[in-house]
């Protein structure tokens, strides 16, 4: 008799391609469907400034402060995408980089 053995699925992604010219990314607003799973790849075109220097997504309360590097590509990733608005953010005030719109 053989057991069959749970496997988790591996989670297939979108990959969203966004830049970041130091303050925010490029396009600052990206419209997406509800439902899906995203892996947003930011490249920066030169090193943040100041509080811009990180990174984070404001919507999860996991740690994961990004740098903000010339060319060197930081990810994200949203799985089962929930509507509503969530925001990119500097890690010290908070302050918007980029916006994501998850529509139903």
């Amino acid at each position: 008799m053989s057991q069959s053995q749970n496997t988790p699925q591996e989670i297939v992604y979108t990959d969203i391609l966004l830049w970041h010219d130091w303050w925010n990314t490029i396009p600052q607003i990206t419209t997406l469907a509800a439902g899906g799973n995203y892996k947003f790849t930011i490249t920066p075109e030169t090193n943040g400034q100041w509080c811009m220097s990180t990174i984070k997504r404001a919507w999860t309360t996991t740690v994961e402060s990004k740098l903000v590097l010339e060319w060197e590509p930081v990810e994200f990733t949203i799985n089962d995408a929930v509507p509503g608005t969530y925001a990119f953010v500097c890690n010290g005030m908070w302050m918007e980089q980029g916006k994501v719109i998850i529509e139903a």
